[in-house]
């Protein structure tokens, strides 16, 4: 027999995350408690309580029936019988399972009797404590701002969202959501990352979503769970907390190891289009799961991370089980920021209706192109440049070619274009410097700013 929990070891426990062994490591260290042998009797139980299991729930009836006969006839053959310990058996059956289903959201993960910082909640033995959920969740996720990992405004007012994650509790998530929003509500166009994110909670998604949607709720996603026979619908939110993100250019970067939560964005910025993605194509991972303990109390914990539930998305009634999300433009998962904005920027300079908005954009536009190009300059050749220039200096510094004017302080040159730079201060556009040479060694620098253009000796 096999019963539905929900665990404090691993978060989340109903929900659309990537589960993998390495995803879902415990919080304490398995060894400090000692694995008990398991008899054939305890063995077969496991087996056969998987197999029932598989039969009963997972989200494909025809593939959980068909892993029910292998593991059944692989225990009649005496397949397990070698295998006394838990953590050999355990393996052993993820690989038989996956072998025919190839499910990223489906594993068995093993703790040992009172191990420490482990214990079950049966979810069927009554209401559960959610204000203590809440906290708990507050205390193990606020390191991580609850998954909105970074907010900032790039140059050429590009804005830039990371979310690592969207496992928080919707109320957690909803706040540091909306202020990332508040500070990015004046840029002219946003990249979001979501190279890394493995998923997490549907509602956190939807409210996401949100921000890139105009007028009513929608109904964004559904999961279907098989056993249950029963659907739950998650809509979207005409007020999500903070300014939506409108009629601006979205990028949005995805990998190979976008998964489960990240890539039902994803395909829901694709689809609504709302979003470009950019990068790689996504992991494969639609089903959502929950949670089971199987086995006899005296082996220890095993529960099976079971996708028992299909997604069904709200606008086109599919989903990416298998096949992943794949990107409208591709690119190494390393490459993607740049491509994103340099699709960004040119966007915005086809659009602009300024010459110093367009003057920004093209700038950030040179800056990328030379470094596409053009690796970060040695010591050496910066040393032609090093000189007075009338009530400026130009100098060395840790490396670095730095700008200084009177005894203001000094701000860094970064390379733009040849003998070009820029001065990494808060302008826009920066002002830049284009070093005229005679042989090897500047003769002039000809800084040009908002102002204009100035033309300046450098000093023998």
């Amino acid at each position: 027999m096999s019963i539905a929990f929900a665990s404090t070891v691993v978060p989340m426990a109903v929900g659309l995350l990537l589960a993998s062994a390495a995803a879902a490591t415990p919080a304490f260290e398995p060894a400090a408690a000692p694995d008990p042998k398991v008899s054939r009797r305890e063995a077969a139980e496991i087996v056969r309580s998987l197999a029932d299991l598989m039969a009963a729930s997972y989200v494909d009836s025809v593939l959980g029936a068909e892993v029910q006969r292998k593991l059944l006839g692989r225990l009649k053959a005496g397949a397990y019988a070698r295998l006394d310990r838990p953590r050999p058996l355990v393996a052993e059956l993820v690989s038989d399972v996956q072998a025919v289903i190839a499910d990223g959201h489906f594993n068995i993960l093993y703790f040992p009797p009172q191990a420490p910082g482990f214990s079950w909640v049966n979810s069927g033995e009554g209401p559960r404590d959610e204000q203590a959920m809440l906290e708990e969740a507050r205390g193990r996720l606020r390191g991580g701002n609850f998954g909105v990992a970074k907010a900032e405004v790039l140059e050429g007012n590009v804005g830039w969202l990371t979310i690592s994650k969207f496992d928080a509790p919707l109320p957690l998530f909803r706040e540091p959501l909306a202020a990332a929003f508040e500070l990015l509500r004046n840029t002219d166009a946003l990249v979001v990352d979501l190279r890394k994110n493995p998923g997490g909670n549907p509602e956190c998604v939807a409210l996401a979503i949100s921000y890139f949607l105009d007028g009513p709720a929608v109904l964004a996603t559904s999961t279907y769970h098989r056993s249950r026979k029963e659907r739950t619908d998650y809509w979207t939110s005409p007020d999500p907390g903070g300014p939506k993100y409108l009629g601006r250019p979205v990028y949005v970067l995805t990998s190979s190891a976008t998964a489960s939560g990240g890539e039902m964005f994803s395909y829901q910025m694709k689809h609504r289009r709302v979003g470009t993605l950019v990068g790689e194509g996504t992991m494969g991972g639609a089903h959502s799961f929950d949670t089971y303990k199987i086995g006899a109390p005296r082996v220890g914990n095993v529960m099976v991370l079971l996708p028992d539930a299909r997604t069904i998305d709200g606008a086109t009634n599919g989903d990416w089980e298998k096949v992943g999300v794949p990107p409208d433009v591709e690119a190494p998962a390393d490459e993607a920021p740049k491509v994103a904005l340099r699709h960004a920027l040119e966007t915005l300079l086809a659009k602009a209706e300024s010459a110093e908005l367009r003057a920004s954009y093209q700038n950030q536009l040179d800056k990328l192109a030379f470094a596409a190009t053009h690796g970060a300059p040695a010591t050496a050749d910066l040393e032609k440049y090093v000189g007075r220039y009338g009530i400026r200096r130009v100098f060395l510094a840790d490396g670095r070619l730095k700008y200084q004017r009177d005894n203001g302080p000094p701000v860094d040159l970064e390379p733009v274009a040849e003998d070009t730079f820029e001065l990494n201060v808060a302008m826009t556009p920066k002002p830049r410097v284009r070093f005229e040479l005679e042989g090897n060694e500047a003769k002039a620098m000809v800084l040009r700013q908002p102002g204009g253009e100035e033309r300046i000796e450098r000093e023998r």
